[in-house]
């Protein structure tokens, strides 16, 4: 669809000739959240424009560009605005009055879009956050969406909850609580096994002392591993009192009914008997629970949500099957650094509305992600190559990236090895996703890292110094198998191109 939205430049807009529909000049602290709609009567189009300002003024780019909005979701739309490469606006055809029931769509088709919509958020990572019957309009032999700048990446849900919340806009941020519910089973995600057993847990009182062995133990695969051995559950047992039971009789007694919240029980209260007074309950409830109530815990570490983890702990113990836990897989705690904000200017791309699929970020970034020291946070600009659609889109519109973006020329030689064809095979073939992110494959940037030459930012003797220094800290990646580790444990071990790794030298 978005080869065939027109693109219109404001100067060819005369609202003076057109009919004032609507208004909304406001601001939430600074953000400016303004807009205008205006009918032109001799065409029936609606032209929605706002400010160059406006807050979302780049939503309805991100909905096209990610495939969120095509002709079954948007047929009405027509074109957008722009204006000195700012999207301004857009234009639809007529949908009818917002106000009149007659006009949306009707009870019975409600449920079939409601889902197809769903479906698209699932298959693109892009949310409507505003999604309600009202803005589902019935057009020609179909519906279409209205109101279409309000949507944002699915990993910012609580970011721009946050946001909405801290502004003090009036309303809830998503007011269509069955929509609330099902974007929360899109963000929150299964935690693997894998994952979980990773996990270090907070330590404090109140027992957590027992479930580590007196700090000993460091991760839950440790105290998996020491509590399967039944000698160390009964040693443990001797050294229990009610002010530090609560825990390992909560992993005893594994996943419960009705358990009480320990605060109002009191520790002391928090038996085994009391424990076994509560129904068991099956693997299915076990599942369906831990799916309608995410989990608290932050990424690699345990500090709420306790409880539900020495349950599990129980279970894996006495030999039962790892049932998934959701959450929030970028919620990093307050002293561990998410390690794609190494990378300097990595979220620019987000505010401007370009959508991850049709970009891959290269160079240099691979390490900082990884977390070797001399190139964390160095990066002056974010290197990326565009995918057609996205190139093509931004020729077309005149849409500017912002500066601290650096896009290589089209189908550059350098990445036209290990048979990758051109920019969209890199974009959507050759590059691995790391926590919600495009990078291209460390293979291509490991096989020519070595290469010493002149650069503009830097001596040579400095530059020299940077690319021994990120070999070592490659070579100490792999050494050390990190790449094992979260967030990277999806990547294959030939994508690395760890063997491709040479001194450096000049070229």
């Amino acid at each position: 669809m978005i080869d065939k939205i027109k693109i219109i430049s404001l100067d060819t807009i005369d609202v003076q000739s057109m009919t004032p529909i609507y208004e909304r000049s406001k601001y939430w602290g600074n953000q400016d959240f303004s807009r205008w709609v205006f009918k032109d009567e001799s065409t029936n189009l609606y032209y929605k424009i706002w400010n160059e300002t406006y807050v979302k003024r780049n939503g309805v780019v991100s909905g096209l560009l990610s495939g969120l909005y095509d002709e079954t979701t948007v047929p009405a739309l027509v074109g957008l605005i722009f204006w000195e490469g700012v999207c301004r606006g857009y234009v639809m055809e007529h949908l009818g009055d917002v106000h009149k029931k007659e006009d949306m769509i009707s009870d019975e088709d409600y449920p079939k879009f409601y889902n197809h919509i769903l479906q698209k958020v699932k298959d693109t990572n892009y949310f409507p956050y505003d999604l309600c019957q009202k803005h589902m309009r019935k057009y020609k032999d179909t519906i279409s969406l209205m109101d279409l700048e309000g949507v944002h990446h699915i990993d910012e849900y609580e970011y721009r909850l946050k946001e909405h919340n801290d502004l003090g806009i009036k309303g809830l941020f998503i007011n269509n609580s069955q929509w609330e519910q099902d974007i929360h089973k899109i963000f929150y995600t299964p935690l693997s096994e894998e994952d979980f057993l990773d996990m270090t847990m907070h330590e404090g009182g109140g027992g957590k002392q027992v479930i580590s062995n007196g700090y000993e133990l460091k991760t839950i695969r440790d105290i998996v591993k020491f509590y399967s051995d039944k000698n160390n559950v009964d040693n443990a047992k001797s050294q229990l009192v009610p002010s530090n039971w609560q825990y390992f009789n909560c992993m005893l007694a594994e996943f419960r009914h009705n358990v009480g919240d320990h605060h109002a029980l009191g520790w002391e209260n928090m038996t085994k008997e009391y424990y076994e007074s509560l129904p068991t309950m099956s693997d299915e409830e076990i599942t369906l629970f831990l799916r309608d109530n995410p989990v608290p815990f932050e990424v690699g570490f345990v500090k709420h949500g306790f409880h539900r983890a020495c349950s599990m702990i129980g279970r894996l113990i006495n030999g039962k099957s790892y049932i998934p836990f959701y959450m929030n897989q970028l919620k990093y705690p307050g002293y561990t650094k998410n390690p794609i904000d190494n990378v300097n200017f990595i979220r620019v791309l987000d505010e401007f509305g370009i959508p991850r699929t049709e970009y891959s970020i290269g160079n240099s970034a691979m390490l900082a992600v990884m977390g070797i020291d001399c190139r964390v946070n160095k990066n002056g600009d974010l290197d990326i190559v565009l995918s057609s659609k996205l190139r093509k889109f931004l020729e077309r519109s005149g849409m500017r990236l912002p500066n601290s973006t650096h896009p290589f020329g089209k189908d550059s030689g350098k990445f036209r090895v290990f048979g990758c064809k051109d920019d969209d095979d890199l974009v959507y073939n050759y590059s691995v996703d790391i926590n919600g992110y495009n990078f291209i494959e460390p293979r291509f940037y490991f096989s020519r890292m070595h290469r010493l030459m002149q650069s503009a930012h830097r001596s040579f003797e400095e530059n020299r110094r940077i690319k021994e220094l990120g070999k070592i800290g490659v070579d100490e990646f792999n050494k050390k198998q990190k790449y094992h580790s979260k967030p990277f444990r999806n990547i294959e071990y030939e994508q690395w191109g760890f063997d491709l790794v040479e001194e450096v030298r000049v070229v």
